[in-house]
């Protein structure tokens, strides 16, 4: 038998087409909530004064370069002169295509979701086709999997 032991071993390619994948065990599918992504960002007022939170969709529904006529200039405006500043919420966590995309879309940019039932990643600049290569151990176990989105150079 040949030694394949850390030879680098290509098996196929991930798909990508929401900017993240996730990694879990299918037996757990069948936990998996039919929870669609809820967009929420909220940016909260720093004026000592002004206690408002704006919501995007709800308060500038045509994008952050939408002017919000009680201040007079756009979100985009508003938070490089400091005057609002990005309220955070932490992931949930939920086994759900909205847990994934909390998660993903959160500052760490992956998380882990149902306590283990799955690990969630984005994937480097978001959709493509991803190798996916394995090592072996000496006994011909997969030891590792990789999955690599951004090869050395593809910096953009």
């Amino acid at each position: 038998m040949k030694d394949t032991t850390n030879t680098v071993e290509h098996v196929g390619y991930a798909h990508v087409d929401s900017g993240q994948i996730m990694l879990g065990d299918p037996c757990y599918l069948h936990d998996w909530a039919g929870h669609e992504f809820t967009d929420v960002r909220e940016y909260r007022c720093t004026d000592e004064d002004d206690d408002t939170v704006l919501e995007y969709r709800r308060d500038f529904p045509q994008g952050y370069d939408w002017v919000i006529p009680k201040y007079g200039l756009d979100m985009n405006a508003l938070r490089a002169a400091g005057r609002f500043e990005e309220i955070k919420h932490p992931p949930s966590g939920e086994y759900s295509y909205d847990g994934a995309c909390q998660a993903t879309l959160s500052d760490a940019q992956c998380g882990e979701l149902n306590f283990g039932r799955a690990v969630v990643v984005t994937s480097g600049y978001g959709d493509g086709r991803y190798p996916v290569h394995v090592t072996r151990n000496e006994d011909g176990r997969i030891a590792t999997a990789t999955i690599t989105f951004i090869e050395e150079g593809d910096y953009t």
